[in-house]
């Protein structure tokens, strides 16, 4: 099976999704990408699984799934 992307990490903080995907880093607001996150306890945010492939990102606690192109279509790269 080949990857969607690879995603090597994920961080949620109180202002954004952190993502490093194929190599690059990314972050988006959470605002813009989930009111569930925003909302979530720290320790829900922390709980996720890369779903398959690299496809997309699940966190059970608050089921909410958000699927990687999305986010990095909506995601500001970082240098």
């Amino acid at each position: 099976m080949s990857k969607f992307y690879d995603v090597r990490m994920v961080r949620v903080d109180d202002e954004y999704l952190r993502l490093v995907v194929d190599g690059h880093e990314y972050r988006i607001a959470l605002d813009r990408c989930s009111p569930l996150l925003k909302a979530a306890p720290q320790a829900e945010r922390d709980t996720f699984k890369v779903l398959g492939s690299g496809y997309g990102i699940h966190w059970p606690t608050i089921d909410e799934d958000l699927s990687v192109r999305w986010l990095l279509d909506q995601a500001q790269m970082i240098e």
